[in-house]
């Protein structure tokens, strides 16, 4: 399924002037083993089942394959446990871009697209330096997964 990209700026970041621009908007809602995201629709490409990969444990304990789609050769991640057990049937891949390079993220469900107001996502220090995107979906807090965190 082809996910339409949206038009939206960088999240957190202040705009020309001071005024902070918007960290809301569209996101897929994802679930990976237990755990569930978010992925911002704008940085996924699309969606495609599950399909064979070509083997590279021999160069990469994190990646778990390459997979060949429409002719572009796209390396396949897991969103949690990286070098985990084989592909299932019921797991689908949500293509990305990592700059100019294409990066597959391995997901057991799409669960919905939705729509969070600025209000409800925060970026937050989370320690050693580093920060993440939350969004507040109903009752639940989930964190925002970057497509580069994978690597």
């Amino acid at each position: 399924m082809a996910v339409v990209q949206e038009d939206s700026v960088e999240g957190g970041r202040a705009a020309p002037g001071g005024a902070a621009l918007a960290i809301g908007g569209h996101f897929i809602h994802i679930r990976a083993k237990e755990r569930e995201m978010l992925v911002r629709i704008r940085d996924i490409s699309e969606v495609v089942p599950v399909m064979t990969l070509t083997d590279i444990s021999n160069f990469s304990a994190g990646c778990r394959g390459m997979l060949n789609l429409r002719g572009e050769m796209i390396p396949i991640f897991s969103v949690v446990e990286p070098g985990s057990s084989e592909l299932e049937l019921h797991q689908l891949i949500l293509v990305a871009r990592c700059g100019d390079e294409p990066l597959g993220l391995v997901v057991d469900d799409v669960i919905d697209v939705v729509v969070i107001p600025d209000e409800q996502v925060a970026v937050r220090r989370i320690g050693g330096g580093r920060v993440a995107t939350f969004g507040r979906l109903g009752d639940a807090v989930l964190p925002v997964l970057e497509p580069t965190s994978v690597l």
